[in-house]
Parts: structure tokens; C-alpha cells; sequence
């Protein structure tokens, strides 16, 4: 084996399958240099980096993700085994607490998503508006909401009316101005028939 095949092989971590295939054979060191190329080919094909689809992407990521937080969750089960009894009984607590904390902000932004919903619907607006309203307490809620309607309405407004502007018609332009009512005689005519 040359030097750089060897330099090669412990870069990519095939130097132990490299002595023990030297050991093992020593009759394919006694080879043609033609092995070299081929070895260097699938070394190459070794090196090119992995392409991976969406899918095993995502799978690969959520394994991680688990294996991640069965992890972090050991770590802290063990952190609260090393603490005295009253520091864990205290950090439970505190644990408990905040989860039913975010649980009842939870329940509590589903019951204001439901009421922003009905309100839309009432006034038949889109619901999907309801994902752009800040969700916090009620008030900021409905203060969000009706900031909202009131913009999209104005929007709605604003091109409804640009879409029904346009231009007068050239014959009816000339005709339609009072002082142009009186200079005709036929116009003159019926006016005066009509008040009659």
C-alpha cells in the first residue's frame, strides 16, 4: 500500500480493515497497480456526501428530537434524585405548577380562538383571519380582532370601490352637465314639460 493510500485510509477510518486485509492477504500487495485505481474509486464514491429526502430527513430529525429529550429528561431525573427531600418535593412542585400553568393557557386560547371564530363567522368575515389575532387575554384579544376587522373591511372597501370606478362614457359626458341641459332644445323642451 502507498503512503497516501494509507494517509487516505485513516482519514476515512479504513486503516484497521486496511492492515488486517495486508495481513490477512499477502498476495494482493503483489498485485498490479490496476487495485489502486479501483480502491480509489470507491473511496471516492465513499466520500460523496449522503443526500437524504424530505421524508428521512424528518424521521431522522424526530429520532434525534426523542432520543434528545429521553436524554434531558434522565439528566434531570437523576439531578432530582441527587437533591435532599424537601429541594425535590419543591422543584416537583414547581413543576407541577408550571405545567398546569401552560395547560390552562392552553384551554384558555382555544376558548378565545372559538369565541374570534363565532365572531368572524357573525359577520361573515374569512375565518383564517382568526390565525393573524394576537392571542393574550380577552380584552387584547378583541382589541386585536376588531383592529383587524376594521382593516380588512376598509381593504375589502378600497378595492370594491376601485373596481366600480371608471370612466364616463365620451357620448354621455357633454349631455350629463346641467349647462349643457339647457343649451339643448330638446332637453330644454322636456324640462319644461316636466314641470308643467
Amino acid at each position: 500500500m502507498d503512503f497516501i493510500e494509507k494517509v487516505v485510509g485513516l482519514m476515512s477510518g479504513k486503516a484497521a480493515q486496511a492492515d488486517a486485509s495486508a495481513a490477512a492477504a499477502p498476495e494482493l500487495a503483489a498485485q498490479p497497480q490496476d487495485a489502486p485505481a479501483a480502491d480509489e474509486a470507491a473511496q471516492e464514491a465513499a466520500q460523496e456526501p449522503k443526500t437524504y429526502t424530505p421524508e428521512e430527513l424528518e424521521s431522522l430529525l424526530a429520532e434525534k428530537k426523542k432520543e434528545w429529550q429521553a436524554e434531558q429528561e434522565a439528566q434531570e431525573q437523576e439531578r432530582l434524585r441527587s437533591l435532599p427531600e424537601a429541594e425535590r418535593l419543591k422543584q416537583e412542585q414547581l413543576s407541577k405548577d408550571a405545567k398546569i400553568a401552560s395547560l390552562e393557557a392552553e384551554l384558555s386560547r382555544r376558548d378565545l380562538q372559538a369565541e374570534v371564530i363565532a365572531k368572524l363567522d357573525e359577520r361573515r368575515l374569512p375565518v383564517s383571519i382568526a390565525d393573524l389575532v394576537q392571542y393574550g387575554d380577552r380584552d387584547s384579544t378583541m382589541e386585536s380582532l376588531d383592529k383587524l376587522m376594521d382593516v380588512f373591511e376598509a381593504a375589502v372597501q378600497a378595492g370594491v370601490m376601485l373596481r366600480l370606478r371608471g370612466k364616463t362614457p365620451e357620448g354621455l359626458g357633454r349631455a350629463a352637465t346641467s349647462l349643457n341641459m339647457m343649451s339643448d332644445p330638446f332637453a330644454k323642451a322636456f324640462s319644461d314639460a316636466l314641470r308643467k
